[in-house]
């Protein structure tokens, strides 16, 4: 109310020959444009480059081979891969699917096999090589790797935001002539499922 009156006020200060060349600016405009501009997370400067979106996903990897790994103590790891290294948004939807599959299961139909966008063998040592990041805005990337394990490869493409000060993959692609995202593949499975 006050920036309302104060247009008033030196609205009607000014002459009436003058009135034509004062130009009266909205503060609430220039609120709103400066809230919108904040409003988009940025990646920091010394995480705005593609070694460390490369960084993230050679972190991502190596506790992907501690969860996948054959354990002496034949305990299991308790690493949250997708908590760790995946966006708010993505474990919203695979906390869906948990639940989807668990009623699925339970009427003795088929779950859904969840782990294999991390290692597509589900077992052994894997590693992301020849690494290629593109920057798109200030908070999303994509990056293409070979996945090996052993011998073999899977080419591989995800997604990726910069969330809670860290670069997190908000999606696993699938490129060629059929596209295919995980991400939709999973709410997809979540309406099937309700």
């Amino acid at each position: 109310m006050a920036s309302c009156d104060n247009k008033k006020t030196n609205k009607n200060w000014a002459d009436e020959e003058d009135e034509e060349d004062i130009e009266l600016v909205d503060e609430d405009d220039e609120e709103d444009s400066e809230e919108a501009s904040d409003d988009i997370p940025v990646a920091p400067e010394e995480l705005w480059t593609e070694e460390a979106v490369a960084d993230m996903l050679r972190r991502a990897y190596a506790d992907v081979n501690i969860v996948f790994g054959p354990r002496e103590d034949g305990l299991e790891p308790n690493i949250d891969l997708d908590g760790m290294y995946c966006t708010r948004h993505w474990n919203e939807v695979l906390r869906q699917v948990r639940a989807a599959s668990y009623r699925q299961t339970s009427a003795g139909k088929q779950g859904y096999n969840e782990s294999f966008h991390w290692n597509y063998w589900m077992e052994g040592k894997v590693s992301p090589e020849n690494i290629k990041v593109t920057l798109l805005t200030g908070n999303m990337a994509e990056a293409t790797f070979q996945l090996t394990h052993g011998e073999e490869w899977l080419y591989t493409h995800v997604a990726l935001d910069f969330e809670d000060g860290q670069w997190r993959i908000s999606d696993w692609l699938e490129i060629g002539d059929t596209p295919n995202s995980l991400l939709q593949e999973m709410e997809h499975y979540v309406e099937q499922a309700n």
